[in-house]
């Protein structure tokens, strides 16, 4: 099985590769080199940048291409002018981001899209749900034989953005963690190896369509989530749930400052309400909310434990803690 990663290096992409590697399949990786591949990979790496073209790639085939790094629908055409008939099947990895109205809960992969104002946009943070839909347009008409990934919020060792890693490594370092003031609020999110097993299973069967990726299978909150991590024999820190008001009062913003937690006044409840039903009818298979956070851990302690990208700093948590715990 011949198989052709766009990425490949850094989250999904690295997992992906690792999983292909295990079944035994022989991988090419073509990436723009800034982020090396491990040294003992035994991969054939292809240098290059897909916005400059993929001619590095001319006479070859594969089984599959598996596209992580497509962002604006520029990156799909020219994949396809190169690609079209050297692969049977074409993965594109989308993101939930795409939905149009998360106001409405249990979104379905038919629910209304985002569309772009300007078709000329190439601007990703402002524009990054638009942008994914229009090239999942792109990749419907180019690539007949395609499945579409529409991942959640990805958790899981090597995820630099800390979004998920947050919660785990807090209530491992510190005696008290502030959490969001709405305990019962749903959470999702997938575990990139059971991603990566999931998108490479359908890959090789050439499934076709268009998939909702994110977990756990059965519903969850913030509550239950921060409590049985609070049982995890190598967690020693406890949350310290504040209202959503006195949150509000103290600046503290939801995902950004507090991650997962989406507040009321935010609007989009179904941003963590998506359903999966179609991706578990296809063999989706979700492992422990403590499986998860205890790789975590270890690959956070095997990189020097490191300060977190994301979320409150030490200092100023403590400052709304101590005004709380006053109150």
């Amino acid at each position: 099985m011949r198989i052709l990663i766009l990425g490949g290096t850094l989250f999904l992409g690295r997992h992906l590769t690792e999983e292909c590697l295990k079944r035994g399949y022989h991988v090419t990786l073509f990436h723009r080199g800034k982020h090396p591949a491990p040294s003992e990979w035994p991969v054939e790496i292809i240098h290059g940048d897909r916005r400059e073209g993929l001619s590095p790639l001319s006479g070859q085939k594969w089984d599959h291409v598996i596209d992580t790094s497509g962002y604006l629908p520029d990156d799909i055409l020219r994949a396809a002018a190169f690609l079209k008939g050297q692969t049977d099947h074409y993965t594109f990895i989308s993101s939930i981001s795409v939905y149009e109205d998360f106001s409405k809960t249990h979104l379905t992969e038919e629910a209304h899209l985002l569309r772009l104002d300007n078709p000329e946009e190439t601007d990703i943070n402002a524009h990054y749900g638009a942008l994914k839909a229009a090239c999942e347009t792109v990749v419907r008409e180019r690539f007949p034989q395609s499945l579409i990934v529409r991942p959640g919020l990805i958790a899981g060792p090597f995820d630099s953005s800390d979004r998920f890693t947050y919660w785990p490594v807090k209530l491992f370092t510190r005696e008290k963690v502030l959490a969001p003031g709405e305990p019962d609020q749903p959470v999702q999110f997938i575990d990139v190896r059971d991603l990566s097993c999931w998108i490479l299973d359908n890959a090789v069967v050439q499934t076709c369509g268009t998939y909702n990726l994110t977990g756990p299978r059965e519903p969850m909150t913030m509550r239950e989530m921060l409590l049985r991590l609070e049982k995890m024999p190598e967690i020693k820190g406890k949350a310290v749930f504040a209202p959503e008001a006195f949150l509000k009062k103290m600046k503290v913003n939801p995902w950004t400052d507090l991650p997962l937690w989406i507040s009321e006044e935010m609007g989009i409840p179904g941003h963590n309400t998506v359903h999966i039903g179609k991706a578990l009818d296809k063999g989706l298979e979700t492992r422990s909310l403590e499986e998860t956070a205890g790789d975590i851990l270890e690959w956070y302690h095997n990189k020097g434990c490191p300060g977190l990208a994301w979320g409150l700093s030490e200092k100023r948590e403590k400052e709304v803690i101590d005004l709380w715990e006053r109150q």
